[in-house]
């Protein structure tokens, strides 16, 4: 007789159903013993709680047993003594077979056997019928098959065993059982039910082992044993486990036999309990993190290679604890080295946040760091949830969890956005730290917009008055906001301190919108988490530490050269994908335009701390096809140190690199250090000693100052040798004009040289009106946020109006200053006092010119253009109405005296015109360039002609101009 469907009602004392997971708060580790009919107690092992060991004494694998019993097992059985211990349940299969089969001969007897195995129950179609229904397979060990269907009906999940015993190595005269119990938290507690609550015939065995054992029943179907359970969904999500077992014994007045443990155990070819998800699905190892599908389901997966055991646990919106736990069992829930498990819409809608638990050796000479106490964050997990009060507690610690994802109705709508797609060398980076750029009250921002995304958003205006084309945002991945924006948590997620997700999604497309480009600096280099000296164990060392990070030959993380308390392993396989996964999600989900990626010697290193020739990473980065508009940038900076490495980066002339050689040489130069006039040509002319090679000058990002390091104001008012730096004259404030003078013309003449050299320029958020940190190296901006307030003086209205005229003019002679290619020798002339005679051996020389001749290289332009078959674009309009520009003349003085230089000739019929001088007084310091061009009077007044006297300490540009009729240039 087929076995009677039980139906289980809610025990909410065994596991919060979703009605009732707001008001029941017991965690499924502590229910209580009164309220259930069994568990095993804590402490007890997996195997002698579930069913007994597999190796014991003079037994085979599967159970202790006598050995004048051990022929009864499956691994003993002939195949001849397999066929005498068939019983009548099975006469009638195997009747049919020989029947069928003699007068066919082999050919029709094998048919017929091929039937008979794809045979299933008339209870197996009925179920696979079902909309929605679960079919999971085991095969078991020594032959034969269990086929488990589940379906959801009538508030209720039915649960079918269907069990192919033809094959199974065990005796058919005896009854066959499944040893059962249920479990969510932890797979080696197995939770009994009420007699109510179980099938007719079920026993329940206590003791040194908590379980139910239940008969199967004999199928219509030949060959075929079945039970029917079903379970109230409201107890859902859960595991069924189980194993099949027959006693040896026959059987007693319950029709179970006694508690003796003695018998055949059988399980699946891998030798593991069968597993039954119950309001979940087996889920899919990809992709990792959290996953949401269209019917409302959650995929959770998780890499994992030495871990034991991996525990979800789901969070109600105000639990520090977890409020549900699942125990993910390996043979369903792992695909090679992927825990994985999908979580259906009704059991997953009410929870909030989540992590994992990871059980494992906690080896540390192994390598590995797993405790299983920890809730831990999923390193593949886009959006972090809000702390609450107490999830960092004991018993079951969390620092940091997951936002559970859902699909979004409606979509954040990017309005048609589309990347602005600039070239590399018409760029003009701006840097900005996100929290300090408009978190002073003088911001004018909205309490709550304060520090944030939509409070950068509302400062576009100042970033288009600057000229800049291109935001690079210090690190916005989750960080630890006591350590700052270089010791990542996360690499997918923003900081949730920012604002919510699509307040970022918003910043870039309005600023897409005004034609900027929005830029991420990258740390992948090392984490938050601490060294094994001081360890903070947040997510990745706790999921898998042998995977990402380095770690010497005696199980040590290795301490990198940067200053960091950990090497993020970059190049191995599983950290070089999440690093990639992490890229691609910042630029399919954000938009986000370019990577600029600090310490970027650990880009490099190998997975044993060996530097890399031909580095994994940096290659799947230069050629991955997603990438293809992306900008990546190398940053050689170890913001942690405030100091830079110098070395060769593996290029593939894909990737550009932050030019920390410009930074120093101008430095020097300006400074007034005798000597540099030939570092000053070289980063001038776009550093062609670095970028050279199948690149350009579009490949260096020109800087002079950082966020970390010196700023602007306190590079001409504090002497730091490290950072070449001039105080001119007096250490840090001073209220002296003439020191102060020189510190504005100083400024000035680092910002010219920015601007008038090929590459790309790159400013930081505060230098436009003299921020200072008090000759502070490091790179915290926490204490020193943005002043609009001192942004509204005369000196930062000043400033802001230079640095926007210099993007100007740099813009309006694109096809000079915003060059792919090297200037050819015949396009630039070197001159010193005097024209064409640059002092290169003078030692003490501290004075430079050039000129950069126009018809040349717009000759060249003009053939490319036509040999491409597109027309010559440029953005430079007349200056004035009957005027043509030509050559370009440039003169840098850094001695402490006056120049007087002799200006070479202009083109014939042009004369010079003064564009920049940093000696004069504001508004003469720069010429603005209206759109609609320069008005004659202004233009005469611009005019100049040689000997020209430069200032000490000075910067001169000088323009060629003249009729259209003489030298019609751009």
């Amino acid at each position: 007789m087929a076995a009677t469907a039980a139906v289980l009602t809610p025990t909410r004392a065994l596991l919060p159903s979703r009605t009732t997971r707001e008001a029941v708060k017991l965690h499924p580790r502590r229910l209580p013993n009164s309220l259930i009919s069994g568990t095993r107690k804590h402490g007890q092992s997996n195997r002698s709680f579930s069913h007994p060991p597999r190796n014991a004494e003079n037994g085979p694998p599967f159970l202790a047993v006598t050995p004048e019993k051990r022929f009864l097992t499956g691994k003993s059985l002939t195949p001849q003594s397999r066929s005498s211990l068939y019983g009548s349940w099975l006469a009638a299969s195997r009747g049919l077979v020989t029947a069928k089969a003699a007068p066919g001969g082999t050919v029709a007897a094998a048919a017929v056997a091929a039937d008979l195995a794809v045979t299933k129950s008339a209870k197996a179609a009925e179920f696979e019928r079902t909309p929605g229904c679960r079919r999971y397979v085991y095969h078991v060990e020594g032959g034969g098959q269990v086929t488990a269907y589940v379906v959801e009906r009538n508030g209720c999940f039915d649960v079918l065993l269907d069990v192919a015993a033809a094959d199974m190595q065990c005796n058919h005269d005896l009854p066959l059982c499944i040893h059962w119990g249920i479990f969510r938290s932890d797979r080696s507690i197995w939770f009994l039910l009420n007699d109510s609550q179980t099938p007719p015939g079920t026993v329940f065995l206590r003791g040194k082992t908590d379980a139910m054992r239940t008969v199967l029943q004999e199928d219509p179907t030949p060959g075929h044993l079945s039970l029917t359970l079903s379970f109230d969904a409201e107890l859902a999500p859960f595991s069924l486990n189980l194993v099949l077992f027959q006693p040896f014994s026959g059987v007693s007045g319950s029709g179970i036999g006694d508690k003796s443990l003695e018998g055949l155990w059988l399980r699946n070819s891998r030798q593991m309990d069968l597993c039954v998800p119950i309001g979940m699905g087996r889920g899919s190892p990809t992709p990792l993190g959290a996953t949401p599908k269209a019917d409302g389901s959650v995929n959770f997966a998780v890499y994992s290679r030495y871990a034991e055991g991996v525990a979800l646990c789901l969070y109600l919106p105000d639990d520090a604890q977890p409020t549900l736990e699942i125990d993910l069992e390996p043979s369903i829930h792992r695909t090679g080295d992927v825990w994985h498990v999908s979580i259906d819409a009704a059991d997953v809608s009410s929870f909030t946040r989540y992590g994992y638990r990871v059980k494992g050796d906690p080896d540390w000479e192994g390598g590995n760091r797993f405790h299983s106490r920890l809730v831990l964050l999923d390193p593949y997990s886009k959006e972090m949830a809000p702390h609450v009060a107490g999830q960092e507690e004991l018993p079951s610690p969390a620092a940091a969890l997951a936002v559970i994802p859902f699909v979004q109705e409606p979509a954040f709508d990017w309005q048609d956005d589309f990347p602005p797609n600039i070239p590399p060398e018409q760029l003009v980076v701006y840097r900005l730290n996100v929290a300090a750029f408009t978190a002073d009250d003088s911001s004018g921002v909205s309490e709550a917009g304060q520090g944030t995304f939509l409070g950068v958003l509302e400062k576009v205006d100042h970033l288009l008055a600057l000229g800049v084309n291109a935001v690079l945002l210090q690190p916005i991945s989750a960080f630890d906001e006591t350590q700052g924006p270089y010791y990542p948590i996360n690499f997918f997620a923003p900081m949730p301190s920012y604002g919510p997700n699509d307040t970022l999604k918003l910043l870039v497309r309005e600023l897409h919108a005004r034609g900027i480009e929005v830029h991420l600096e990258a740390v992948v280099s090392h984490t938050a988490e601490g060294s094994d000296d001081t360890p903070k164990p947040i997510s990745f060392r706790g999921v898998d530490n042998r995977a990402y990070y380095i770690n010497d030959a005696f199980g040590k993380q290795v301490m990198p050269e940067y200053g960091a308390p950990n090497a993020f392993n970059c190049n191995s396989p599983v950290a070089l994908s999440l690093i990639l996964d992490a890229v691609h999600h910042w630029v399919e989900e954000y938009h986000i335009d370019g990577f600029s990626f600090v310490n970027s010697s650990a880009l490099t290193t190998g997975p044993h701390a060996q530097p890399l020739s031909r580095p994994p990473l940096v290659e799947a980065l230069a050629f991955d096809p997603l990438l293809a508009q992306v900008k990546l940038v190398a940053d050689a900076a170890m913001p942690l140190l405030s100091s830079q490495k110098a070395f060769s980066f593996p290029h593939w002339k894909r990737w550009q690199e932050m030019n920390s050689a410009f930074c120093f040489d101008i430095r020097r130069f300006v400074s007034g250090q005798p000597g540099q006039i030939s570092g000053l040509a070289t980063r001038l002319c776009g550093s062609g000693d670095l970028f050279s090679s199948g690149r350009g000058p579009a490949f260096a990002f020109n800087y002079v100052t950082a966020f970390q390091g010196l700023t602007l104001a306190d590079l001409v008012s504090y002497s730091v040798e490290s950072e070449a730096s001039w105080n001119c004259g007096v250490e840090g404030v001073s209220d002296d004009e003439g020191v102060m003078r020189t510190r504005l013309k100083q400024v000035r003449n680092y910002l010219a040289v920015l601007f008038l050299s090929l590459g790309v320029p790159v400013l930081t958020a505060g230098d436009e009106y003299g921020h200072s940190k008090a000759a502070e190296l490091a790179a915290d901006y926490s204490e020193s946020p943005f002043l609009w307030s001192t942004l509204q003086s005369d000196l930062g209205a000043q400033l802001t109006r230079f640095i926007g005229s210099l993007a100007n003019f740099r813009r309006r002679r694109t096809l000079l200053l915003q060059r792919k290619d090297f200037f050819f020798g015949e396009d630039i002339l070197w001159h010193g006092a005097f024209p064409n005679q640059p002092e290169w051996d003078n030692p003490n020389c501290c004075f430079l010119a050039c000129t950069i001749q126009s018809a040349g290289i717009e000759s060249s332009a003009k053939e490319a253009a036509e040999e491409a078959g597109v027309p010559l674009t440029t953005a430079a309009p007349a200056v004035a109405p009957a005027e043509a520009v030509g050559d370009l003349y440039f003169a840098f003085n850094a001695h402490g005296t006056e120049m007087i230089v002799e200006l070479p000739a202009p083109p014939v019929g042009m004369m010079w015109h003064l564009v920049v001088d940093t000696a004069k007084d504001y508004p003469a310091d720069i010429t603005e360039i209206p759109a609609q061009g320069v008005p004659p009077s202004i233009a005469a007044a611009t005019r100049v002609s040689s000997p020209y006297c430069m200032e000490p300490f000075s910067v001169i540009a000088l323009e060629a101009r003249g009729p259209p009729s003489f030298a019609p240039r751009i």
